[in-house]
């Protein structure tokens, strides 16, 4: 069932989660569930982080969020951090209460917005909590059923890009209730949780985005490893600045010393997220052999000068902010 949206608001769109610790539970009492909802509104008011789809289950949380100001982690610090603290405080206990740090990716609005509301409102059903998603308490999505405002709520961001139309609530509510591909439904599961959900051109702005501006590279380990650079990357520029084809550079000759695949599979251990498999894949080593040719690369950028040159020069080409995820 599709329906043309209308222009997102300015700001990013953010599935986030977090679960318990061990998946023990995060409620014990509706007391606990009122206090989760009351800093939802905090971080709306505080930090311009407003939720506009959310379910709190007995062990994990979902929540989906426009982030106007690029503040999103400093409002989940305070939601999961106040939370685990007052919590604690009622329940006379101490200790962390979620697994860790929560889980966040960008949405792309008019590709995913409306397949991650329906994700998130469909969790109790799939539980077999409720027989409709508008059945259930702690959902943000009875409140848009009923035409209800409760501050921690941002309704209208999510309703302006349905339209005026006056059947737009059952539309939505037919939605949520509808088969989501499998596809999707992989996608979409924390098991496969990537830092970005959209297209590849999307991608690829968000991955500008990151690298341009620093401080939300560093502000999660997903935006890191995603503004990090990529093998690919790495190779390509290495082609254009040796001159040299995709195989010389990662297929090696016994007895020769290659100097720009060393230094090119050096930087991709060093400054991309890719693991030791991939790049034994990529290099066409056994994957002990990639930390021996990237020990032997180290130490020749160090003590050779011709080693070093030709490092050096990669690093230039690359001409980008690097973000060392090693």
């Amino acid at each position: 069932m599709s329906r043309p949206l209308r222009l997102q608001e300015p700001g990013m769109w953010h599935h986030v989660m977090n679960r318990g610790a061990a998946h023990r539970p995060i409620v014990d009492d509706d007391q606990d569930r009122q206090m989760f909802f009351d800093l939802l509104a905090e971080c709306g008011s505080r930090f311009r982080v407003w939720t506009v789809c959310a379910c709190l289950m007995d062990n994990h949380y979902h929540l989906l969020i426009h982030d106007e100001q690029g503040r999103l982690s400093r409002a989940m610090r305070h939601l999961n951090g106040v939370y685990t603290q007052r919590s604690n405080n009622r329940h006379g206990r101490d200790g962390s209460l979620f697994r860790g740090r929560y889980l966040s990716r960008v949405v792309e609005a008019e590709t995913y917005l409306f397949e991650v509301a329906r994700y998130i409102h469909a969790n109790p059903v799939a539980a077999k909590l409720a027989r409709r998603a508008g059945d259930y308490r702690w959902s943000s999505h009875r409140h848009y059923l009923a035409g209800e405002t409760v501050p921690w709520l941002r309704k209208d961001l999510v309703l302006e890009m349905l339209g005026d139309e006056p059947e737009r609530l059952a539309w939505f509510d037919d939605f949520v209730h509808e088969r989501i591909a499998p596809e999707m439904q992989a996608a979409l599961e924390p098991a496969r949780w990537s830092p970005v959900l959209g297209s590849d051109s999307f991608v690829d702005g968000i991955r500008a985005r990151l690298r341009r501006e620093g401080g939300l590279a560093s502000s999660s380990p997903q935006a890191a490893r995603l503004a990090a650079l990529t093998p690919e990357e790495v190779l390509s520029t290495a082609r254009r600045v040796f001159g040299r084809s995709g195989e010389e550079l990662t297929r090696g000759q016994r007895g020769t010393l290659n100097l720009p695949r060393l230094m090119t599979l050096l930087v991709c251990r060093d400054h991309t997220p890719a693991r030791a498999a991939e790049l034994a894949g990529l290099f066409g080593v056994r994957r002990p052999t990639v930390a021996v040719l990237a020990a032997k690369a180290r130490k020749l950028a160090r003590t050779d000068d011709d080693a070093r040159g030709t490092y050096q020069s990669l690093m230039d080409g690359l001409d980008t902010p690097v973000w060392a995820t090693n």
